[in-house]
């Protein structure tokens, strides 16, 4: 049984409910009559459309042919706003047409006409990127004109905007540096294998005409993408991007800039500081430098660091604050679970051998010194969280491999090894069966709504595929402009299958955002990020780390602070209750516990404090995850959901009556694959659900099912106004919502559940796969003191109390 240690807990443990998959089955799709008022009549549609389609294949047939592989060509179909969702897709069209979608993005137009009253103005659209060979784009120019009704896609001309071939410049991202030669990132509509291939050979052809060095052996694939390195003179940029199937070209990023040395000073916050509060507590401005001195009233030691930094530097101070708490001797509680860091190496004869494994990829060089400091504090905080000056340090939950994916090439020129390190990254998700990972680590550039990094790319459907619960930290740039969006989340932290973690600077009850830490808003779908807030230290308030001491295989405590520890924190609790129940949760519910028991800022929080806070604060607690008071009930469902399948899932109350106010709190994860080729279509999986809580009403007695009422409320992903329309928080892999209502108006409540299934933005359900998901329920009634128990014996055949498979600590600590 867990360890009691808090004096308010009640004698008997209500342990949260397992298997509440029982109370799911399936039922027959609700009936609708779907409608459409249409902007454009078929004749105007045409009307305007043949000339576009001649121009562009003019456009076309002027490309010499060196640009044009296999004589194909690409060009940009824009859909009008009212036909972005999925059930609208032209797939008729393109395929009378002879034409390829190779995938989209978002663009922001005036259509000519809208569907609706009021005035002309901006929308955001998807605009199709499709391929085919030049002869089928004049064929279309030629006929497009002399179409009727009844050709075959015919019916699809009223849902295009424009037609058009997109100009070269477009595809040109601006260079951030001054370099004669610098590394591109170019990013290449192709597969691997196949037509990919011989793509991919003519625009290495090209290239050798520009003077310019395609990286071949570097390049990575994801999906329809191939994202290639390639050095080209500055003067023929330009050039590069004349190729038709090139999408984007961007400098090559950097790696984020790893800084261990630990807490700066720094002034307090006013009551107009940067925290979500409009305190500022909870963080330093600027906590996170390029280097540090000790937290107030800690002891000054080490010596002067050869790196350049800030004055504590010069001034050979170094945030080092005391001898190592007593590390336990005992095993881990669980060493059955795969866990992984991937980051700069722990030390080779260091104290954290009995629970942690060095994992060295092919092809990484020796590790270097300050990367090392960073793997270590960061596997610290996995293994013990916070450390307690003069404490002992509590037992680790989990067995954990470092993966040292950073070397000295990497600290040394951290463009260059850009993709070598995704590399080792994505070798070893595949070679290995990890269930829980942190990446406290990543490109050093804030999310682009346009295109999905090559990052977030590759290991976005790993996470997915191999239901991996990842931790990534949000980055530290919060302190940037936001109004240029460089305080945004930092790639792979975007990813809508990994769990997004930011930082608060305290413990305490005031809490807030840090402000070095990243925010919000994240892509669309995936638009809540960070999802979680974790705490990450400050100067006020440091997080205690294990770091290299001066003498090998020495150790010394050190205080810092970074999402890059807020992160494998957040990992610690999810692995808290992987070690209390055993292999009973999967990681899926692991993740929407998390998110669930989150503190919310406040109660209603605005979109900028969504932004910055995501769902909220993780408890420092296990019980807030795991235990139910006498008026709680909390069920955990698991389970597979089919492609277009609709399912009734029963919320779980006693029978009626029910006293009071009632709070109902759900929440939904599941893993989606993604098409990162189209940005505005990422994920291929989606839920409707709608939830109906009294079984017995009905508004037309002749309805087959009781009356419905919003729950997941679509402003939570503080959507625009055309994204609400089309429903884009259908597409989120994590709906959280809590709702209050009086105890009579629960009769028999359930959700009855349809997963949606698209791929590249088109219907296609015979095309996806089966969905792991998981949905949290916590109902609390005030007024019934007995309400656990009630929930218990009405589902006492169904639903059973999860049982702890080892003595385990409730309380986590930082």
């Amino acid at each position: 049984m867990p360890d009691r240690q808090r004096p308010d807990r009640p004698e008997r443990l209500n342990f949260l409910l397992g298997f509440g998959e029982r109370l799911v089955e399936p039922i027959a799709a609700p009936r609708s009559v779907p409608t459409k008022r249409h902007p454009y009549t078929f004749a105007e549609a045409r009307a305007r459309l043949a000339p576009q389609a001649q121009a562009a294949a003019r456009a076309l047939d002027a490309l010499p042919e060196r640009l044009c592989p296999g004589d194909e060509a690409v060009a940009l179909l824009t859909l009008h706003p009212a036909y972005i969702a999925k059930s609208f897709y032209p797939s008729r069209l393109l395929r009378s047409a002879g034409l390829d979608p190779l995938g989209g993005r978002a663009r922001t137009i005036t259509p000519e006409r809208h569907t609706r009253a009021g005035a002309a103005a901006p929308e955001t659209t998807s605009e199709l990127f499709v391929a085919g060979p030049r002869v089928h784009f004049r064929a279309l120019a030629r006929a497009l004109g002399e179409w009727t009704e009844d050709t075959p896609g015919a019916d699809d001309l009223v849902k295009i905007e424009e037609i058009r071939v997109q100009p070269a410049a477009e595809r040109v991202q601006p260079l951030r540096s001054a370099a004669d030669m610098p590394l591109l990132e170019v990013v290449v509509h192709a597969r691997a294998g196949g037509d990919g291939d011989g793509i991919l050979q003519a625009f290495t052809r090209f290239l050798a005409g520009l003077d310019a060095q395609p990286q071949l052996d570097e390049r990575l694939y994801a999906e329809g993408l191939c994202f290639l390195p390639v050095r080209v003179p500055r003067v023929n940029v330009p050039a590069v991007a004349d190729f038709t199937f090139v999408r984007v070209i961007r400098e090559m990023p950097t790696l984020r800039r790893i800084d261990v040395s630990g807490v700066a000073p720094a002034d307090r916050d006013g009551p107009d500081g940067d925290g979500p509060n409009g305190t500022g507590r909870g963080g330093a401005r600027g906590a996170v430098r390029g280097s540090g001195v000790p937290p107030r009233g800690a002891a000054r030691g080490g010596t002067p660091r050869g790196t350049s930094g800030g004055s504590a530097a010069r001034a050979g101070a170094r945030p080092l604050v005391g001898p190592v708490p007593e590390l336990p001797a005992a095993p881990a509680h669980d060493s059955g679970v795969q866990v992984a860091v991937f980051d700069g190496g722990v030390p080779a004869r260091g104290p954290l051998a009995r629970w942690v494994r060095e994992v060295v990829p092919p092809g990484t060089a020796e590790p270097a010194p300050d990367l090392v400091r960073h793997g270590l504090g960061v596997t610290s905080a996995l293994l013990f969280g916070s450390l307690r000056p003069g404490e002992a340090a509590a037992v680790p939950f989990a067995t954990v491999d470092h993966v040292r994916v950073l070397d000295v090439h990497t600290a040394q020129d951290n463009q260059t090894q850009f993709f070598p390190v995704l590399r080792r990254i994505r070798d070893t998700l595949l070679a290995r069966d990890y269930q829980f990972i942190n990446l406290s680590l990543g490109p050093d550039l804030p999310v682009d709504d346009n295109e999905v990094h090559a990052w977030t790319a590759v290991l976005d459907p790993l996470f997915a595929a191999k239901e991996i619960l990842a931790t990534v930290a949000a980055g530290n740039n919060g302190t940037l402009d936001r109004a240029a969006g460089l305080a945004r989340i930092c790639p792979p932290a975007d990813a809508v299958n990994a769990l997004t973690v930011g930082a608060c600077g305290s413990t305490t009850p005031q809490w807030a955002r840090a402000p070095y830490s990243s925010v919000g808003p994240g892509r669309r779908p995936g638009v809540v990020k960070p999802d979680v807030l974790a705490f990450g230290g400050s100067a006020e308030e440091p997080f205690y780390l294990l770091a290299p001491g001066a003498q090998v295989g020495a150790s010394a405590l050190h205080a810092d602070a970074g999402t890059s520890y807020a992160a494998p924190l957040a990992l610690r609790t999810a692995l808290g209750m992987r070690a209390l129940f055993g292999p009973v949760l999967r990681p899926v519910a692991i993740k929407a516990l998390l998110v669930h028991a989150a503190e919310p800022v406040c109660a209603d929080p605005t979109l900028e404090q969504r932004a910055e806070c995501g769902w909220g604060r993780l408890p420092a607690v296990l019980d807030e995850f795991v235990l139910c008071d006498d008026h709680t009930a909390r069920v955990v469902y698991q389970g597979q959901l089919e492609p277009g399948s609709w399912v009734r899932m029963r919320i779980p109350v006693p029978a009626p009556p029910i006293a009071g106010l009632v709070t109902v709190s759900a929440t939904f994860c599941f893993a989606a694959a993604t098409d990162p080729h189209d940005p505005v279509n990422y994920t291929r999986s989606g839920l409707e659900v709608r939830f109906r809580p009294d079984a017995d009403r009905r508004e037309d007695e002749q309805q087959r099912d009781a009356d419905t009422e919003p729950f997941f409320q679509p402003r939570a992903f503080y959507l625009s106004e055309r994204e609400l329309r089309r429903d884009a928080h259908k597409w989120e892999t994590t709906l959280h919502r809590t709702r209050r209502l009086r105890g009579t108006r629960l009769r028999d409540p359930v959700f009855d559940v349809h997963y949606n299934a698209r791929v590249g933005g088109r219907n296609a359900p015979s095309l996806s796969r089966n969905i792991p998901y998981a949905l949290v329920i916590t109902v609390r009634a005030p007024s019934e003191p007995r309400f656990y128990d009630r929930v218990r014996q009405r589902y006492r055949t169904v639903l059973e109390p999860l049982r702890p498979v080892t003595q385990i600590p409730l309380r986590l600590g930082a």
